[in-house]
């Protein structure tokens, strides 16, 4: 994926159809630098503070969307270990219970994890 591509999600998923609506929501006096990052124009990389605004702005962490390889989140200890698994089960059944434990766990992450 692109951070073009990333860009138009967050739009999508903010609800907004055009780019230049969403520059002037992110702040943008000229809408033409935001499209050529989201048009992935040479030279026109966003910024990783633009990327997290437009994440806000569409209701989401950047950090969600950041894949961190499996050997970097190991759990640190045994008890971790357990309590991963046990959460993974709970998910993976889904339904009533995993849909609670999800949205409790993304109202807890964003109130009480700090930004990286």
């Amino acid at each position: 994926m692109t951070t073009g591509e990333l860009l138009r999600y967050f739009r999508t998923l903010a609800g907004i159809e055009t780019k230049s609506e969403f520059a002037r929501q992110l702040g943008f006096k000229d809408p033409d630098h935001y499209t050529g990052s989201e048009n992935d124009t040479p030279g026109k990389e966003p910024s990783l503070d633009l990327l997290r605004k437009a994440a806000r702005l569409a209701g989401v962490e950047l950090e969600d969307y950041i894949h961190i390889p499996e050997s970097k989140r190991k759990p640190i200890s045994k008890e971790h270990e357990k309590v991963h698994r046990q959460l993974q089960d709970l998910l993976d059944v889904g339904g009533e219970a995993g849909d609670w434990i999800s949205g409790n766990i993304k109202t807890f992450h964003r109130s009480y994890c700090r930004r990286r």
